[in-house]
């Protein structure tokens, strides 16, 4: 849509610089180059922004320990290099085109109309002609960024490199530590039963379930650590880019890899337990 205003609004400028035979509208010329140069920065500011928010992903993956020489990074970088030559295109285009309104204005000072027997009248033809060729170099380019910023972002999304919402990453994490401590509860209980059925009769069986006992708040701590460098990590951002390699990226992985161990030790736990029920 943005597009179809910028080639209304030439349409528009190139319209009052033809019909009018032996006068420019003033007026008419400026507002249609107003809405040209209007346009055309919202397509600047949507590039730049596309951009940005690209450039700050790659920035938090490198911050997080990412190797920009290895895959997938190395190849993100090369793809992105693209992305900022378009944006600086659209720049000089859309700079060119603030600089021909400039130029009209200083030509049309004071004056409604501009004679076709005025000096004048031809160099604005100039200057419409001009705005055409930036406007069909700004729209071509437009189009380069666009197709290279899909690019990009298959790219991204088959490299499993992607962005979280960090509150709602803390949400399940803390949903994950209820219920393993539920299930740690429940075998602390199994383990202790095991414990007094076997003080005074069985030192082996006792030391095992301490031992068993031990383990499982170890693998807790773990866990605990686990969450609390993701704390760390995400400190203060809303948002978080994560990638293949990253703790970041694993963290759920390495919390249900602890969840597994623990889950096994209090399998022996209750194996034990099952035996004295008899």
């Amino acid at each position: 849509m943005l597009r179809h205003i910028l080639i209304f609004t030439v349409m528009f400028l190139c319209l009052g610089a033809c019909t009018s035979v032996r006068h420019l509208e003033v007026k008419t010329v400026g507002q249609s180059l107003d809405k040209t140069n209007i346009a055309a920065n919202v397509l600047l500011t949507q590039m730049r922004d596309d951009l940005q928010r690209k450039l700050m992903a790659l920035h938090s993956l490198k911050r997080q320990g990412a190797k920009m020489t290895a895959p997938p990074y190395a190849q993100l970088k090369v793809i992105l290099a693209p992305l900022k030559t378009y944006t600086l295109n659209g720049e000089t285009s859309t700079k060119q085109l603030l600089e021909i309104q400039s130029q009209f204005q200083t030509m049309a000072q004071g004056k409604n109309t501009i004679s076709s027997k005025n000096s004048n009248y031809a160099r604005v033809n100039q200057l419409r002609k001009r705005a055409e060729a930036l406007v069909s170099t700004l729209e071509d380019t437009v189009d380069d960024y666009e197709e290279a910023a899909e690019d990009v972002e298959n790219f991204m999304a088959l490299s499993q490199i992607n962005e979280i919402d960090v509150l709602k990453t803390k949400v399940q994490l803390n949903r994950f530590l209820i219920k393993l401590d539920a299930n740690i509860s429940l075998v602390r209980s199994r383990g202790s039963m095991v414990q007094a059925h076997a003080l005074g009769k069985s030192r082996a069986m006792y030391q095992q379930m301490s031992k068993l006992l031990a383990l499982i708040e170890s693998e807790r701590v773990e866990v605990s650590k686990i969450i609390s460098r993701f704390s760390r990590e995400a400190n203060k951002q809303t948002k978080l880019w994560i990638g293949p390699g990253l703790f970041t990226f694993e963290i759920m992985r390495k919390c249900e890899k602890q969840a597994h161990n623990i889950g096994k030790i209090g399998d022996a736990i209750s194996k034990q337990a099952a035996l004295l029920e008899q």
